[in-house]
């Protein structure tokens, strides 16, 4: 898939080694409880070409169109059968720093949306996120999504950890219509 900036492809052996990078990058990891391993974001990758492969949709590698470097991943995902949010299909995306305040996410965010929607079918797409993640929440508005209002606490993030809270926000095949509507008129 291509935006204007960007292309969304399948991922290559030569994302591993800036993904692993990425992962351990404590800017990019302080949202999360903790940075990956290289296992960790192999396995990830792994994961991803298979999911990409058999369902043609997944967490795809993301691409600068003028200089085809990696720069993260955006994507779709089912969450874990533990998860609050489990049955529902969650949109996100992780950038390396250097790509940051680019309205990178923002563009590959809304080229999977459209997407979700309108190739999967899909009838909803959620994305959550620690409440103190405000980049991502402002992506998550940008792009239409609207804040659920109850959220959720993470039930494997520490008691103690200000990562706990998370916020939940929602975008349904409706919504996303009318605001494509509104854009066209």
């Amino acid at each position: 898939m291509r935006t204007n900036r960007l292309r969304l492809r399948q991922w290559t052996e030569a994302d591993r080694r800036p993904f692993a990078a990425m992962n351990t990058n404590t800017d990019v990891m302080r949202y999360f409880p903790r940075a990956f391993t290289s296992e960790e974001s192999n396995q990830y990758i792994d994961d991803q070409i298979v999911q990409i492969s058999t369902a043609g949709w997944g967490s795809w590698a993301v691409e600068t169109l003028d200089g085809e470097e990696f720069i993260g991943f955006a994507g779709l995902s089912r969450p874990a059968s533990w998860h609050p949010c489990a049955g529902r299909i969650e949109i996100g995306w992780r950038l390396a720093p250097q790509y940051w305040n680019r309205g990178y996410a923002t563009e590959a965010a809304t080229k999977i949306l459209d997407y979700g929607f309108s190739s999967i079918g899909l009838d909803e797409i959620v994305s959550f996120t620690s409440k103190c993640n405000k980049p991502s929440i402002r992506v998550m508005q940008k792009i239409g999504m609207t804040d659920d209002a109850k959220g959720f606490m993470h039930p494997r993030i520490e008691l103690t950890s200000n990562l706990r809270e998370h916020v939940v926000y929602q975008l349904t095949k409706l919504n996303w219509r009318a605001g494509c509507d509104e854009q066209k008129g």
